[in-house]
């Protein structure tokens, strides 16, 4: 969400920015005595949103480190975000969190998402032909749409719960 370091047109359109907007809720939430649950509500309202979100993670992360150590798989780190990171972008996502070999996205809308999912596998087809199997880049891309929000810091709401948790 870019609700801390962007304009939304409802706060741009009186004069103050997304994150000032944020802050003065946040003020009010801790004033005492603040009715959280109303002001939560707010938050949400305000800054809420249904996207898509995605999860990427790397194929055989602990069967590499083991066979090939932690360098040779931050090398295919490096290498799959080099490939993967403009993908997002180019198909109207965000990067949110990049975590050891997985990478957190969202996108406004479930299509774009997909066809980013999409475009990382061919990537990948493309670039490992020729390798051998230990310098292949292999991606398990998990997608969800649902509300995403502030509702607890560092979570996403349901979808990325479900994605992270799904077998």
């Amino acid at each position: 969400m870019d609700a801390v370091d962007s304009k939304t047109s409802r706060g741009a359109a009186n004069g103050i920015d997304a994150a000032a907007e944020l802050t003065q809720f946040l003020e009010r939430r801790r004033a005492e005595p603040a009715n959280r649950a109303a002001i939560d509500a707010a938050i949400d309202t305000r800054f809420g949103r249904t996207q898509a979100v995605m999860f990427t993670d790397l194929v055989g992360f602990s069967r590499t480190v083991e066979a090939f150590g932690i360098l040779h798989f931050l090398q295919l780190i490096q290498e799959a975000e080099t490939l993967f990171l403009p993908l997002i972008t180019q198909h109207g996502g965000r990067c949110l969190k990049r975590e050891g070999d997985s990478l957190l996205a969202l996108f406004d809308v479930p299509a774009q998402a997909l066809a980013c999912a999409l475009a990382m596998n061919e990537a990948t087809r493309n670039v490992n032909p020729g390798r051998s199997p230990e310098e292949r880049i292999e991606v398990c891309v998990g997608l969800g749409f649902g509300a995403a929000s502030f509702k607890k810091l560092g979570q996403l709401g349901r979808s990325v719960d479900a994605i992270c948790s799904a077998p």
